[in-house]
């Protein structure tokens, strides 16, 4: 008898098991490999770093055809010249851009107590209502961005400010703590949006702030880093709101991203601003963790987020990776399938960023012209995300004017693909001359490596003993065309400043010229120098040499 209950008691437990089992995965809802993964995320279980496939379900709640498809101008390395703008703003309207970010840094011209803050060759205010106006005309949003915490070099370098900064050796970010620093950022801010009449937003920066809490005052306060950024961002952001009752503040989000959603949640700020979430690699949860996008969809109402189409690989680079670029938007696309119900934010705008440098002091970077045919591939995109491949490739050939893109394999691109060379699109007379100058640049370091390190007749030992065979060495120039290689360069230098011009003004074309050219031409002649001082010696001494 016993035998019996126990039996049925068994059975009624593992009825009941299984009961419970049912229950909580219907409550779970895990109906999907993305929900499964996202479930264990969100347990500890696993970390995303699978890349996002992208689909044609990207059109959902969030992300949709009212998103703002936006382009960065950051205008504190090489900036346009207003008539190359005023060609490249149509094109821009015309291919998918609705809005412009602009970044003008020390290119805006400031008045008054700040009229140090602009650069000797900063935009005139006529240029500047021209620019706008015409940016009106074309339906374009513009949005000014303005730096008030980190990235403030083009302000704190100068005598007249470096007592704001938070680390006295290094003008990188501003000290939150010192009254006049608000000050300061109040009156930039102030004749920025007296140029700005109309604006719905305007971007005060707040990325990367590396050295913050640091400062006597700081430390002073008592407040840690983290509350210190807070206190500072929501000041700016009440005096936005107060003086400019309609535009609303936007930050970028990297400062954000070690927070917990407790601390996110009781800082305030998704009151008072609208994060701007910054990716450019080519897996996006690779770099931003998917519990902390999953933090951001769950605490902002509305959010920005930035991929890249220039300026986000080498400091020195002169055109863009085009196969990073273009899968930094698809992996993009692909982490907008995580917005699936009303309940999750709106992606206000997806902004392309196109930085000139990495930062004030750094050197220029993939100037405008060798960047626009990733700017007009990662516009067709983002314009149209469910776009065949085909399709893609032809809006973008159109977009610059190329006479075929059939080369062209969007799962596999170089740099700089053969059949650019045949489009026209404004600035690509300067784009294939910065062809020519790479494959100068490719030469100048086979002839230096192979003369100096690979033979062995112009070694550092040869160079510092005079001791080599002046045969050997004369036989290595001419067979690798040192010569016609530094004609060549003398040509191209010619050349590409009658065309800079163009675009350009003279001192963005003199940089150029002297971070690009002129270490090629230098690295030459010095070679060159050294070949003549070695080839004049007749006689050599007895081994050891001393």
């Amino acid at each position: 008898m016993w035998r019996k209950h126990r039996r049925c008691l068994l059975l009624v437990i593992l009825f009941m098991t299984l009961v419970l089992v049912f229950l909580i995965v219907k409550d779970i809802h895990i109906d999907s490999t993305t929900d499964r993964r996202r479930f264990l995320e969100e347990n500890g279980m696993l970390r995303a770093t699978i890349k996002p496939e992208f689909n044609k379900a990207v059109f959902v709640t969030g992300f949709n055809t009212e998103t703002q498809r936006v382009v960065h101008l950051d205008l504190k390395g090489a900036p346009p010249r207003l008539s190359y703008l005023k060609v490249l703003l149509p094109a821009l309207a015309a291919h998918g851009c609705d809005t412009l970010l602009i970044e003008y840094e020390d290119m805006f011209p400031y008045t008054g107590k700040i009229v140090n803050i602009s650069a000797r060759n900063s935009y005139t205010i006529k240029e500047v209502r021209e620019l706008l106006t015409q940016a009106h005309d074309l339906g374009l949003e513009v949005i000014p961005l303005v730096q008030t915490f980190g990235h403030l070099e083009h302000v704190l370098k100068l005598k007249d400010w470096s007592h704001l900064r938070e680390v006295p050796p290094y003008p990188q970010a501003i000290c939150p703590s010192n009254p006049d620093s608000f000050l300061l950022i109040q009156e930039m801010i102030s004749q920025v949006m007296a140029f700005h009449v109309g604006a719905r937003y305007i971007h005060i920066g707040a990325d990367e702030v590396f050295h913050l809490g640091i400062c006597p005052l700081c430390v002073r306060s008592n407040i840690n880093p983290t509350h210190l950024f807070i206190n500072h961002v929501l000041k700016i952001a009440q005096y936005i709101t107060e003086k400019y009752p309609n535009v609303k503040p936007i930050i970028w989000d990297d400062m954000m991203r070690s927070w917990s959603k407790e601390t996110l949640k009781n800082s305030k700020l998704s009151d008072t601003i609208e994060p701007m979430v910054w990716v450019y690699s080519r897996n996006v949860f690779e770099t931003l963790r998917y519990p902390q996008w999953r933090t951001y969809l769950d605490v902002f109402p509305k959010l920005w987020v930035a991929g890249a189409f220039k300026g986000a690989s080498k400091p020195t680079s002169v055109f863009p990776d085009l196969m990073t670029r273009y899968e930094n938007q698809r992996s993009w696309l692909g982490a907008f399938k995580t917005l699936n119900d009303k309940s999750h934010p709106q992606i206000v705008g997806y902004v392309l960023t196109g930085w000139s440098r990495h930062d004030h002091f750094s050197v220029l970077c993939e100037i405008l012209p060798a960047s626009l045919p990733s700017l007009f591939l990662n516009l067709a995109v983002i314009k149209e995300p469910d776009s065949e491949k085909s399709i893609l490739l032809k809006k973008w050939g159109k977009a610059l004017s190329c006479a075929s893109t059939q080369a062209a394999n969007l799962d596999a691109l170089p740099d700089v693909p053969e059949f650019l060379w045949y489009c026209s699109f404004p600035g690509s007379d300067l784009f294939k001359l910065l062809i020519q100058l790479s494959i100068l640049k490719s030469n100048v370091a086979t002839i230096e490596k192979t003369i100096t390190q690979n033979q062995g007749w112009m070694t550092d030992y040869n160079v510092r003993h005079n001791f080599t065979s002046p045969w050997r060495i004369i036989e290595d120039y001419t067979r690798l065309r040192v010569f016609p290689t530094l004609n060549n360069l003398n040509i191209i230098r010619k050349n590409i400043t009658t065309t800079m011009n163009k675009y350009f003004d003279f001192y963005s074309t003199n940089e150029f010229l002297q971070q690009k050219v002129l270490p090629l031409q230098n690295t030459l002649l010095n070679l060159s120098k050294t070949l003549d001082r070695l080839i004049v010696k007749t006689t050599w001494p007895r081994r050891p040499l001393s």
